[in-house]
């Protein structure tokens, strides 16, 4: 079975007939601008759970990030494609990979900026900050966050029942 990680939209290449040949559907797959891989059966669940993860619930916080700058009083016109330009210019950095690519305060350790964020955030926000936080953390850990800094960063976002 073949799968396909795309650069833009494009419809999913999730298996292939197995009367084609291997070598014909990789470069078709190419072509269209995929980036074909072998996968067992078992693995497409995990796979396509990666696909809705980087594409649709990107969308989704993309919507999160929307509403909040919408609370903080920016006009909606404007809110609704204020992110845009850090969304590409995150897209661009991911070409050197998650580790290279992460910036922001959890990447710089910045307790202070996190503490910020949290103390404006409630509920399920607030809860979706720190789950994604505790993953960028993981992350500025691998990219060479002093140990030190990581620790002050994770107790900043473990959640106290707040």
């Amino acid at each position: 079975m073949l799968a396909g990680l795309f650069r833009v939209p494009t419809p999913a290449w999730p298996s292939v007939r197995p009367a084609w040949d291997k070598r014909e559907t990789y470069q078709l797959a190419e072509r269209l601008g995929m980036v074909p891989v072998e996968l067992s059966a078992a693995g497409k669940a995990a796979y396509h759970a990666g696909a809705a993860i980087v594409a649709n619930y990107t969308t989704a916080l993309v919507a999160v990030a929307e509403r909040l700058a919408l609370e903080a009083g920016v006009p909606p016109e404007t809110a609704a494609r204020l992110y845009l330009p850090l969304l590409r210019g995150t897209v661009a950095n991911l070409d050197a990979g998650p580790v290279a690519a992460l910036t922001g305060p959890v990447r710089r350790g910045d307790v202070e900026t996190v503490r910020a964020h949290l103390a404006v955030l409630r509920g399920a926000d607030a809860h979706l900050y720190r789950l994604l936080g505790a993953e960028a953390l993981r992350l500025a850990r691998q990219a060479g966050l002093p140990p030190e800094l990581a620790d002050r960063v994770a107790e900043t976002l473990r959640d106290r029942g707040e």
